[in-house]
């Protein structure tokens, strides 16, 4: 709102709307990733294609625990503080803590059951029984997805697993 307003003192012909800077925090029990991280790689070049890009109009704040998931409650709160518009929450401690640190913060959900032990190599009970508890976790302001990297040999069944379980919750 303010480099708009500077904007318009600054040059009073141009008609243009300025476009908001948006802040996205990402919450991770972890250390920091390396450049080959694929959340650290795949998010900027999503919202990217969305019109949103680091630097111009989209600022990426991030946080780690270290390891130290009795720290993400209090990283959470650093993110609201930092005033973002949402928070990537990557494994359910990070989701709990965002989640538990604002009602009115959309809370992005990844990492919550692991797309290989699970969906391909997992059977249709421990496929529901992960989507269940993803959801559990998420509570009502939660959805659930197939992943980021479902492999392509996963079992039809598993995803049908996945599918029908997210009915029965109400979430389909």
């Amino acid at each position: 709102m303010i480099a708009g307003a500077l904007a318009a003192v600054a040059l009073p012909g141009a008609a243009r709307p300025q476009r908001p800077m948006h802040r996205l925090g990402i919450l991770r029990p972890t250390t920091a990733p390396g450049p080959e991280d694929f959340m650290a790689r795949r998010i900027p070049a999503s919202l990217r294609q969305l019109g949103y890009v680091e630097g111009q109009n989209l600022e990426i704040i991030a946080r780690y625990a270290q390891g130290r998931v009795d720290r993400l409650p209090a990283l959470a709160r650093e993110l609201l503080e930092r005033q973002v518009d949402a928070i990537v929450a990557v494994g359910s401690g990070a989701v709990r803590a965002a989640m538990d640190a604002s009602a009115r913060v959309p809370v992005v959900m990844f990492g919550n059951f692991d797309p290989v032990a699970v969906m391909l190599r997992g059977n249709t009970a421990l496929v529901r029984e992960s989507v269940v508890r993803c959801v559990q976790d998420g509570g009502r302001r939660s959805f659930s997805g197939a992943g980021c990297e479902i492999p392509d040999e996963t079992p039809h069944e598993n995803l049908l697993a996945q599918a029908q379980a997210l009915r029965s919750l109400g979430r389909s």
